[in-house]
């Protein structure tokens, strides 16, 4: 088998020269043999800086005492061929922390077997992908939030509730609306419909745990959705969401109509989301034909 062939020095300073991304070439003992001005530049040095130096005034200082093992790692059994394309974090002279995309080769010169780094800034990148990130969040809260509560809204709601019926036996499910908002509207205004609505949010998210889900399904209506399958521990949580909507600053005192059940309580024909529904719509307008102010089981 042939050698590979050696690149002379100088032809590959001047091939590196041509480079859009900052270039490095380093020897087996970790010196800097060329560079080219663009790796000047990211770094901050002048390439005359660079040529000679270790390779490791280009690293963070805390990896520096550990750098050469950590360079001499990437090629086990000596100087193999390699293409790795990794990202790392560099340090520019002024001591500030480069994001970097680096692609290391190797190569033979007439002077020795080299490694080759061509690194990339990454700083906009990481900004552009972290800015993706976020707008895709935003717009998923959005997707399953009601804007007016900070609820989840009634297609989160379904879908977790549809997860709930085929996954798990335990659970408990309550439905709410919030009595006489139309009253409240007619008189008052929409403005102070919104913050009795907003009220009741605060106080259904203020009485459940990190397991429940509690959302707001429509105008006027609410629901939760409860890890609970305990019928005491059930009633317990109703009653303390009616306290807590009858606390709210409002005129009249605000109430609620609820329908609850526990979802164990289902028969297996109603263990679908059209009969959870139904069958705590049921009990809801129960409460609400004998008045209001209550809550019914269904």
């Amino acid at each position: 088998m042939s050698a590979p062939p050696q690149h002379d020095l100088d032809a590959l300073g001047h091939a590196l020269s041509a480079m859009p991304d900052a270039m490095v070439v380093v020897d087996r003992a970790g010196v800097i043999r060329l560079a080219n001005a663009h790796a000047g530049d990211l770094f901050g040095y002048a390439v005359s800086e660079l040529v000679g130096s270790p390779i490791e005034m280009l690293v963070p200082e805390r990896v520096r005492p550990f750098h050469p093992e950590l360079r001499t790692g990437h090629v086990p059994h000596g100087y193999q061929p390699l293409n790795h394309e990794n990202q790392v974090t560099g340090q520019h002279r002024d001591g500030r922390l480069l994001p970097l995309e680096i692609t290391l080769s190797h190569v033979e010169t007439t002077a020795g077997s080299m490694r080759v780094a061509a690194a990339r800034d990454v700083t906009e990148k990481r900004e552009v992908e972290a800015a993706l990130r976020e707008a895709e969040r935003r717009y998923r809260q959005l997707s399953e939030q009601d804007p007016l509560t900070g609820l989840s809204n009634r297609r989160r709601f379904t879908e977790e509730l549809r997860v709930g019926l085929e996954e798990r036996a335990g659970g408990a499910l309550v439905l709410l609306d919030v009595d006489g908002l139309k009253q409240v509207n007619d008189t008052l205004g929409h403005h102070a419909g919104d913050l009795l609505l907003s009220g009741v949010g605060d106080a259904l998210a203020g009485s459940v745990g990190p397991d429940d889900l509690a959302a707001r399904i429509g105008g006027d209506e609410f629901a939760l959705l409860l890890a609970t399958s305990d019928a005491g521990e059930l009633e317990r949580c109703v009653a303390s969401v009616e306290a807590s909507i009858a606390s709210l600053p409002a005129e009249p005192t605000p109430t609620a109509s609820i329908g609850y059940l526990l979802l164990a309580d289902l028969t297996s024909a109603e263990r679908t989301l059209a009969g959870a529904l139904i069958r705590a719509d049921d009990a809801l307008y129960r409460a609400k034909r004998a008045g209001g102010a209550r809550s019914c089981r269904g």
